[in-house]
């Protein structure tokens, strides 16, 4: 079923409410609910979905990804942009090229660092997932969730985290277990949506008369600059780089056009004021000794 949750990022069990959304009809199907709601912790004002579906729900809901993998895969390429920047900061600022990317899908990024001469592995909870990593592009791929896997103390320069972060249960132990597989000095490199302008996005989507999303049954928690910068300090990082995550380009020419003037803009306010407007944060941090 669904559980009551205390705020993931400080233990608060005080909240508001935030967002509302109806499911759509496969997580309806593997839920038995109609809605979800997102909240704000009133103390340290991390957003996150409460109530939250079991974990035997989401295994259920996870399960449904399997179907038509390969063509998930085809359709990989939309993130190049995205893993360029990220291999573009790692490779200025790590020390080292053993890469172990979290929660790898079938190998995107494990294949892009690969052939800029990266070496690394993969974490993929999701069996068929690994399989196809594994099997498909010749792949190191560990098969489970990241506290669980055997891995060695200080054996990667970098752990990546693509879009995961947002989908765990507890993200302060993900966290620490990152801090604990790096090399002194290792980074830690994230990418999640911005809860802030996801808000902003779908209210006005709302009020327009058109459909609006920010959490579906997956996104259990939603960062801001400030809480994904916080979540990470508490556990042993420095913040090293905040930025805004390169577009997902899809789509037509005019909506690919309009989207990467959008991320410029976001970068310009970014470096004026200070803000984060972009749809996804990206966030790089060192380890401490």
């Amino acid at each position: 079923g669904w559980e009551d949750s205390a705020c993931p990022l400080c233990g608060s069990l005080r909240a508001a409410p935030v967002w509302e959304e109806i499911l759509d009809a496969d997580a309806r199907r593997v839920s038995g609910a109609s809605e979800v709601r997102v909240v704000e912790c009133t103390g340290c004002r991390f957003c996150f979905t409460n109530p939250r579906p079991s974990e035997e729900i989401l295994s259920r809901y996870y399960g449904l990804v399997t179907d038509g993998v390969g063509a998930a895969d085809e359709g990989s390429g939309s993130r190049q942009a995205l893993f360029a920047e990220g291999l573009s900061l790692i490779r200025r600022l790590a020390p080292g090229r053993r890469l172990l990317d979290v929660g790898c899908w079938t190998g995107e990024f494990l294949r892009v660092a690969r052939a800029e001469g990266f070496g690394g592995r993969g974490v993929e909870i999701n069996p068929v997932l690994a399989e196809y990593a594994r099997n498909q592009h010749g792949l190191d791929v560990l098969v489970g969730g990241f506290g669980d896997v055997p891995l060695d103390p200080g054996s990667a320069d970098a752990v990546t985290m693509w879009d995961v972060l947002e989908h765990l249960r507890d993200p302060r132990r993900a966290v620490r277990r990152a801090f604990d597989v790096l090399v002194p000095a290792g980074l830690l490199v994230v990418v999640s949506p911005n809860i802030r302008f996801q808000l902003v996005k779908s209210r006005r989507m709302r009020r327009l008369g058109r459909p609006a999303t920010i959490s579906g049954i997956a996104h259990l928690n939603h960062f801001s600059e400030a809480s994904l910068a916080k979540l990470v300090e508490r556990e042993g990082f420095t913040v090293a780089h905040r930025g805004t995550a390169a577009a997902h380009l899809r789509g037509g020419r005019v909506e690919n056009a309009l989207r990467c003037a959008y991320v410029a803009m976001a970068r310009l306010v970014r470096v004026t004021t200070g803000i984060n407007v972009n749809n996804s944060l990206l966030l790089v941090a060192r380890r401490g000794p």
